[in-house]
């Protein structure tokens, strides 16, 4: 987004400290002005900053996808304040499922569209000043995840596949072909490419996961964890706590060549 004074607003969600900046108009620096306290659900936390549009007043209103919410953050603050959703995922009226996009109307309300990957996702309206919102466009109630079927899901997974734990998150792994490569029928929507990039810690054996570089490349529910500058892996940070293998990236995984 761009402000009255014609700087850049943008929502910073690939880091460790996810953060909104705005970079001055022909200047290289950007500032911080809400976030960068680390990936959460506290008034100074974003966890998936996706989307800002700017109020009448100037004041950022941000889609925080992954805590299923939309902030305002007032211009010159520190802290933002929740106009929608956060009460959980979900189809209630103050509910929100990933919320991806926000925009304002004439009449300042909040015009939210959620993250459909294909699995009807809906656009909302909300009214300012009311923490409740109306469905217009989609269904009432959002489909369901889908089942396992596929490879790189969220755990319980599909028989071949094994629950892996990776850095704070899990997945479904295939394992790698004795040429080193990967199923490649991924969940409906996924940009991220399957690469044979883990290794399980116990016995050694190589498994395959979703590479990506940024936020809307995963699968719906998962998200875009960095191991390091190079390497980032589509996990699910929600998923049913069962028996896991703990994975590792491999030593040198093809996603880095």
């Amino acid at each position: 987004a761009i402000d009255a004074d014609g700087n850049y607003v943008i929502p910073d969600a690939f880091q460790t400290e996810p953060r909104l900046q705005v970079c001055a108009r022909g200047n290289s620096t950007c500032t911080t002005v809400a976030g960068g306290k680390g990936p959460g659900d506290g008034r100074d936390q974003f966890n998936g900053p996706s989307r800002v549009a700017l109020d009448a007043d100037g004041n950022y209103v941000v889609a925080d996808m992954y805590n299923h919410r939309v902030q305002l953050c007032v211009r010159g603050g520190t802290k933002c304040t929740t106009v929608a959703g956060g009460h959980g995922e979900g189809s209630s009226v103050t509910q929100l499922v990933y919320p991806a996009d926000v925009a304002i109307d004439a009449d300042g309300n909040y015009v939210i569209s959620e993250l459909a990957n294909g699995r009807g996702g809906r656009l909302l309206l909300c009214v300012r000043g009311n923490s409740t919102c109306t469905t217009v466009v989609g269904p009432r109630t959002p489909s369901p995840p889908a089942p396992a079927s596929v490879h790189y899901g969220r755990p319980p997974c599909q028989d071949g596949d094994v629950a892996a734990r990776l850095l704070d998150g899990v997945l479904c792994a295939p394992p790698c072909d004795s040429s080193g490569g990967c199923p490649t029928d991924v969940p409906e929507g996924t940009v991220a490419a399957p690469h044979c990039a883990l290794r399980d810690k116990g016995s050694g054996k190589a498994y395959c996961a979703l590479t990506c570089s940024g936020i809307l490349e995963c699968p719906m529910g998962s998200r875009c964890v960095p191991y390091d500058p190079l390497t980032s892996f589509c996990l699910y940070p929600d998923a049913a706590d069962k028996a896991m293998l703990v994975m590792e990236p491999a030593a040198e995984p093809d996603v880095l060549v």
